[in-house]
């Protein structure tokens, strides 16, 4: 296995190494179990468990284990997890002209404007599918 470092600069805080962890080894940095990921070292011959979530976190690695505060690790899993929060699709959703529920908009049917006249609904209003279906609209 060829093992990918990073270059260690002094001065730069546990936040800095942090981001320079997920730039470079972020793609295997994996959750095994919820809340419970297996993040690289640094130098990547080790790998460290981190429990991240919940009331306790913990990683694996010396420096927490000697200073119980947040590690480079635990900070990595926190970044990494505020970047897949932002890239997650947003889900766009309607509410039935009819029932009044809320369905996502890929299940809704659009009042035509020859359905418009001979229904209870305006042109252009969405309908849930079985609504629609009820209500004679396709």
């Amino acid at each position: 296995m060829t093992h990918v470092s990073l270059p260690h600069t002094y001065g730069e805080t546990r936040e800095d190494r942090a981001l320079d962890l997920v730039a470079g080894l972020g793609r295997f940095i994996v959750e095994i179990e919820p809340d419970i990921f297996e993040v690289p070292s640094q130098d990547s011959k080790l790998t460290y468990t981190v429990r991240y979530g919940g009331l306790i976190e913990t990683c694996t690695c010396k420096d927490y284990g000697y200073r119980k505060v947040a590690c480079v690790h635990l900070l990595t899993v926190g970044a990494v997890k505020a970047a897949r929060r932002r890239r997650r699709p947003r889900r766009h959703t309607f509410v039935c002209s009819s029932c009044f529920e809320r369905f996502p908009l890929a299940d809704s049917i659009v009042v035509g404007p020859d359905e418009a006249g001979l229904s209870l609904f305006d042109e252009g209003e969405l309908l849930c599918k079985p609504c629609g279906r009820s209500q004679g609209v396709r």
